[in-house]
């Protein structure tokens, strides 16, 4: 079984309710869950939340809710990271075997063929996790120095022309000019 597991939680330091707040027409979870749906990979399709507002945006567009405990949503919490996030979304989908992806809610210039670029490099059996990197995104560094498991991982970089981190305000304005730059290009 392939399972997308989406980390949404309800609140952010600097954009409030940045998961779900309106970014070309839609919420911005949205594009998420429409890429993980559009790649035709998964099985299952889940958003992990502690938040009721996100739960009604990412049930109607079609995916699955994990109810988070608030301890793992906590903003400074120990132990509330992706990781853990991710780990419980799967132990409550009742997920013994098979593969998953984390994907985060604010990649609206997220592509299926970069699940599709992720999946391959995964399935060629040299690396037992495979991460993307945009190579402004310290935080993802970060992460993999910190977690010894990772340093057998695959870091795949990603295009600087669609994908940010989108932290505070000023990513957000950046992203809606990338993505307005972006879709003009492909019509």
């Amino acid at each position: 079984m392939r399972i997308a597991v989406i980390p949404a939680k309800g609140h952010s330091r600097r954009i409030p309710h940045k998961n779900v707040r309106t970014f070309h027409g839609k919420p911005i979870l949205a594009y998420s869950i429409g890429t993980a749906k559009s790649s035709g990979l998964f099985d299952r399709i889940a958003v992990s939340t502690e938040d009721r507002f996100v739960e009604i945006h990412a049930g109607a567009y079609g995916a699955e809710i994990v109810q988070r405990p608030f301890k793992l949503a906590e903003i400074g919490a120990p132990d509330c990271g992706t990781q853990e996030v991710t780990r419980h979304a799967l132990l409550e989908l009742g997920a013994t075997d098979g593969e998953c992806c984390c994907i985060y809610p604010c990649a609206p210039m997220l592509w299926p063929d970069d699940l599709r670029r992720g999946l391959n490099e995964l399935r060629k059996d040299r690396y037992p996790y495979v991460f993307t990197q945009g190579w402004f995104y310290w935080g993802a560094v970060q992460t993999f120095l910190e977690h010894p498991e990772l340093h057998n991982a695959l870091m795949i970089e990603g295009p600087a022309d669609r994908w940010i981190d989108i932290d505070d305000e000023s990513d957000w304005q950046l992203a809606e000019q990338m993505y307005a730059k972006w879709v003009g290009q492909c019509t």
